[in-house]
């Protein structure tokens, strides 16, 4: 399970090295990002299902990430 959160993140999460990847730097930030709130989720060791949803939703809402992005998160989280 490690070895697929490091892959996940190495193949989505690089830093840019040109200016012309600010695109994916954006992008990979937002991953980071989503990575980090559903982690809070679990901050007080309960996720009720209400809580994951609202996350879910706010993910696919606000960081427009692609479906399998957010479900592929989700599972690995």
């Amino acid at each position: 399970m490690l070895r697929a959160i490091q892959q996940f993140f190495q193949n989505n999460i690089q830093p840019a090295t040109a200016a012309s990847d600010e695109g994916q730097t954006e992008h990979a930030l937002q991953l980071a990002t989503a990575a980090l709130l559903i982690e809070l989720t679990r901050a007080d060791y309960k996720v009720e299902e209400s809580e994951r949803r609202m996350v879910e939703d706010a993910i696919r809402r606000v960081f427009d990430l692609q479906p399998e992005e957010t479900d592929t998160l989700i599972r690995l989280a």
